[in-house]
């Protein structure tokens, strides 16, 4: 009877170990975060939405606009969020109670 408790166990912690979610991405390695961003000269691209609405896109203040990648590294929150665009920094110049807003360096 013991036995069988232990086995049972084990099984138990295994799959629950097994099946345990692992953790996120790594906030340091870069993404195409081109979708978060919308053109300050796009229709709508200031006047639309603000920072307290959910999915609220960043403007980005930059010659290329969304048209070429944009990338960003860190989650915002544990890691401070870094973008960059056609490898030149992008600085982020507006928050809360603002939509943010990114330029071109």
């Amino acid at each position: 009877m013991i036995k069988k408790l232990v086995a049972t166990t084990a099984i138990a912690l295994g799959l629950a170990a097994g099946l345990a979610p692992t953790a996120s991405a790594d906030p340091w390695t870069w993404y195409d975060a081109t979708g978060e961003f919308v053109d300050v000269f796009a229709p709508g691209g200031i006047s639309t939405g603000s920072a307290y609405t959910p999915g609220t896109k960043s403007i980005v203040v930059s010659p290329y606009g969304t048209s070429r990648l944009i990338e960003c590294r860190g989650d915002g929150h544990y890691v401070q969020k870094e973008c960059r665009q056609e490898g030149r920094w992008l600085v982020r110049a507006a928050q809360y109670p603002l939509r943010d807003t990114w330029f071109l360096t």
